[in-house]
């Protein structure tokens, strides 16, 4: 799902859920300045997969996830030369973006992989905006 960044943050800590955990957080604005995120879209929070936190800034992608005991930030400044968005014929029910980057590289968001069913409307609606700013 897409956030503004301060947002979600500010939630997190009131409601507690989210990560489950604020390292996450420190590490993050310890090595990113966090004000120059455009958006964020959290991949698989809401099922059992992975998940992967994904800041768009303006010349960058950042992922961040966790991988058993720690935390793995990843940041991409190849230039997208190439995006594609896929949509289901049934009006808000899937969307895929795939981007790729100068060297062949490909990054994918999917709405019904990302998203439990309750949220997949969310996911597909925020994959489509992303597809319009990128």
């Amino acid at each position: 799902m897409m956030f503004e960044y301060s947002g979600y943050k500010e939630n997190y800590f009131q409601l507690g859920g989210g990560f489950k955990n604020e390292t996450f957080f420190t590490l993050l604005e310890d090595n990113y300045d966090t004000s120059g995120i455009k958006k964020m879209y959290i991949k698989n929070i809401l099922n059992e997969a992975k998940w992967e936190m994904v800041l768009f800034y303006e010349n960058k992608i950042v992922t961040g996830t966790r991988l058993e005991n720690r935390y793995v930030f990843r940041e991409n400044r190849k230039r997208i030369v190439d995006k594609r968005l896929i949509c289901g014929k049934l009006k808000g029910h899937h969307a895929q973006l795939t981007l790729v980057f100068e060297d062949g590289e490909q990054f994918v968001l999917c709405s019904e992989q990302d998203a439990n069913k309750k949220m997949q409307h969310d996911y597909t609606k925020a994959i489509k905006e992303l597809y319009k700013i990128l």
